[in-house]
C-alpha cells in the first residue's frame, strides 16, 4: 500500500530548486528574480489556503463529535469553498498520468462536499482505492445520506475508468486513522456500478 498525498503540489520544494538556481547564477537576471518573487508569492497564498483549510477541517471534525448538525453544515459550507480556492491557487498536475486510474487519483477532491474524504490509499496490484473520512461526520448522516454522498464520490470515477475500458475499480470507505485499513474495516463500498453500506456502516 502506498498513500496517495492530499493535494499538495511541492510548490515550496519547486521554489527552493528555484532560488538555488538564481544563487548558482549570481541572481544577475531581472527576469529570474522577477520569476522568484513570483514563485514566493504563489508558494505563501497556497500556504495561507492550506492554513485555513486545516482549521476549517477542524472545526469540521468538532461539530461532528458535539454531533451539532447545524454547525458541521456550516462548517462543511465554509471547508469547501476554501478548498476549491485552495485547488485554484494550487492548478493541475504539470505532467498528468497516462495511466487512468493514476489519473483518477491525481484529481481526486479531498475535504470537500459531498464525501469530505481526508486522504485515499491505493494499492499496487489492483484498482482497490480506500477513501478514509472522519467517522464522526460520516456516522452523523442517516444511512440514505451516507449512501448518497459516497455515491456522488464513486460512480462519476467509475464511469470514466469505464470509458477507458478499466472495469476492476473498487472504492471503500473506511474511518481515518494512523495506520493502514483494512477491508474488514469500510463503512461503505463501492463495486461494479453498485454502492452498497457494510453492517459497519449501517448501525455506526
Amino acid at each position: 500500500m502506498h498513500p496517495k498525498q492530499q493535494h499538495r503540489r511541492y510548490l515550496r520544494a519547486l521554489f527552493s530548486v528555484v532560488l538555488l538556481a538564481a544563487l548558482l547564477t549570481g541572481c544577475g537576471s531581472g527576469q529570474n528574480s522577477a520569476r522568484g518573487r513570483g514563485e514566493s508569492a504563489k508558494s505563501q497564498s497556497v500556504e495561507a489556503v492550506e492554513a485555513r483549510v486545516e482549521a476549517a477541517n477542524q472545526r469540521v471534525l468538532q461539530a461532528a463529535r458535539s454531533r451539532d448538525r447545524p454547525a458541521l453544515a456550516q462548517a462543511e459550507r465554509s471547508l469547501t469553498a476554501l478548498r476549491k480556492r485552495e485547488d485554484a491557487v494550487e492548478g493541475a498536475p504539470d505532467q498528468p498520468s497516462t495511466d487512468p486510474f493514476e489519473r483518477e487519483l491525481d484529481r481526486f477532491e479531498f475535504k470537500q462536499a459531498p464525501l469530505f474524504v481526508q486522504q485515499i490509499t491505493s494499492s499496487e496490484n489492483d484498482r482497490v482505492l480506500y477513501t478514509s473520512v472522519f467517522r464522526p461526520q460520516f456516522c452523523l448522516k442517516t444511512p440514505a445520506e451516507r449512501l448518497d454522498v459516497v455515491r456522488q464520490v464513486y460512480l462519476p470515477v467509475n464511469a470514466r475508468l469505464r470509458r477507458q475500458r478499466v472495469r476492476d475499480f473498487e472504492m471503500l470507505v473506511v474511518p481515518l486513522k494512523e495506520t493502514g485499513s483494512t477491508r474488514r474495516e469500510a463503512l461503505a463500498v463501492g463495486k461494479r456500478g453498485e454502492v452498497s453500506l457494510t453492517r459497519r456502516g449501517r448501525t455506526c
